[in-house]
């Protein structure tokens, strides 16, 4: 489904003014949004534009009707599709594709916490010097702007490796088959599982509704 090899999955990630549902995290950062018919999607498209300033890789998982919306919008053509059918089946309309066009390192260092902002910059030579609190911010602000987007947001895929979850996969064997070798080189908690399964578990309701 999603091509990820030896990562984790972080929920509720924050973008600019947008949340993704999770973004994945190996060697790059990959955003991936869950919407089904129930969901508003006025936003959507900005949402997805939102992830991509993070995230060279981009998914939706979604009903077929928004999987048809967004394969519509010739903007969205490196996002990855996937929706699920009537047996609960992940059906891949495409995969996403990688870019890199449209990175932005300040929104990537917005998006991280401060102890992870400060050891980005100083693994990419740029230590921040001993300021007052109030001005540590907008001194690591300026100086990731300085930095190209794709080498800012590898050390930013390094740095969010670190948040490692742990806990058990015994819920992973409830998903639906395809799911499960992608969920599997993840480590995702009880309540990331329960939720992926709610959700497809809801789908296949509205399915059949």
């Amino acid at each position: 489904m999603i091509p990820w090899s030896d990562g984790i999955l972080l929920p509720e990630f924050r973008v600019g003014r947008s949340i993704v549902d999770f973004l994945a995290v190996t060697d790059t950062l990959h955003a991936v949004e869950i919407k089904s018919d129930l969901d508003n999607t006025s936003r959507l498209d900005s949402q997805l534009h939102d992830y991509r300033k993070i995230a060279p890789l981009v998914s939706v998982m979604a009903s077929k009707r928004v999987v048809e919306r967004v394969l519509a919008a010739r903007e969205f053509e490196t996002v990855g599709l996937h929706w699920l059918d009537a047996n609960g089946r992940v059906e891949t309309v495409r995969d996403a594709e990688f870019s890199r066009e449209y990175l932005d390192s300040e929104v990537l260092m917005r998006s991280l916490r401060r102890a992870e902002y400060l050891r980005v910059l100083s693994a990419l030579g740029s230590t921040v010097p001993d300021l007052p609190n109030t001005r540590v911010f907008s001194y690591a602000l300026a100086a990731s702007r300085d930095l190209d987007p794709l080498i800012f947001h590898n050390a930013v895929a390094d740095q969010l490796r670190e948040r490692k979850p742990r806990a058990g996969r015994t819920l992973i064997a409830r998903l639906p088959e395809p799911v499960r070798p992608a969920v599997l080189k993840l480590d995702p908690t009880r309540q990331q599982i329960s939720s992926l399964q709610d959700w497809m578990n809801q789908e296949v309701a509205n399915v059949y509704a």
